[in-house]
């Protein structure tokens, strides 16, 4: 499991250099997504993070607090910005 598409890619790369197989050898997922992981021979499973929904909700969130001179956040309903897992075949049933 990589924790996002730069380290993803990375981690391709020495795999592809040490010949190991995926995912006959090993299974590989990340946390975040990339274009270029359709150019990989096995498309990796990943989550698919909602960024322009997280975005809104912090940049409505700011708004909020600014106008109402707060200075904590709470975050009270998320539910919009829940990943969705992208189902490739890097990863081994």
């Amino acid at each position: 499991m990589f924790a996002t598409d730069t380290l993803t890619i990375n981690g391709l790369k020495y795999l592809n250099k040490l010949g190991v197989q995926v995912p006959s050898q090993l299974s590989v997922m990340s946390f975040d997504e990339s274009e270029a992981f359709d150019l990989f021979y096995s498309p990796i499973t990943h989550l698919r993070q909602p960024l322009e929904a997280m975005g809104q909700a912090a940049v409505n969130k700011l708004m909020e607090q600014i106008d109402h001179h707060k200075t904590n956040i709470e975050v009270k309903d998320a539910t919009h910005c829940i990943s969705e897992l992208v189902v490739g075949r890097s990863c081994r049933e």
